[in-house]
């Protein structure tokens, strides 16, 4: 039995538009994080109206009650691909990902492998 570990990896770009609205309360934190498995850039052009309610004490005092933005983003995405095709006992198997080893050699499959490794 024989394996044969073939690398090539790919880059794929890709840009994509979204918009997206978010309303909260002011006086309220609003933090965000994105996290993608891909690098990008994303430039965001938000358009934002505070709806505010003041009470004079001794001079105004404004506070924002309601506050709604529009926002759109372009994004630019760099994402890199590996492809590790693996014979094992004459059949192909196309794994993408590591993580998808991960989860088809378990248990018993890793110590088959180690074995043929061997």
């Amino acid at each position: 039995m024989q394996n044969i570990f073939v690398e090539k990896s790919q880059y794929e770009v890709y840009i994509y538009i979204y918009i997206y609205m978010h309303v909260y309360v002011c006086v309220y934190v609003y933090v965000y994080v994105y996290v993608y498995v891909c690098m990008c850039m994303c430039v965001c052009v938000c358009v934002c109206v505070c709806m505010c309610t003041c009470v004079r004490v001794y001079v105004y005092v404004c506070m924002c009650v309601v506050y709604v933005c529009m926002c759109t983003c372009v994004c630019a995405c760099v994402k890199y691909a590996k492809y590790i095709p693996i014979i094992t006992n004459n059949k192909l198997q196309n794994l993408k990902s590591p993580k998808k080893i991960n989860l088809i050699y378990s248990g018993a499959m890793i110590k088959k492998f180690i074995v043929n490794l061997i």
